[in-house]
């Protein structure tokens, strides 16, 4: 599942939570490919969530995002997790 710049997946032991960017290095060959980095790894779907919303909140507010800017991202991404979890049913 895709969440702005993260991707979280999951094998029978953990979730795994990696963030995405792209090769930008116009020299290599792999050039404008996606790389998973993997972040950290949660053995609960609710303790990846409440790690994703602490990095995210500290990135939100490190950018000097407002606050109401904040509720509204961490708002987007319960939205988009709950409709994750409700097309897994």
């Amino acid at each position: 599942m895709r969440l702005g710049k993260y991707e979280i997946t999951a094998d029978k032991h953990q979730f795994i939570l990696s963030e995405v960017s792209i090769v930008k290095d116009e020299k290599s060959k792999s050039f404008g490919d996606e790389i998973f980095t993997n972040k950290k790894f949660y053995a609960t779907m609710s303790q990846l969530i409440s790690g994703l919303q602490k990095n995210e909140s500290r990135e939100c507010l490190n950018a000097s995002n407002s606050f109401e800017e904040l509720v509204i991202l961490l708002e987007k991404q319960h939205a988009t997790i709950m409709l994750y979890i409700k097309e897994c049913k």
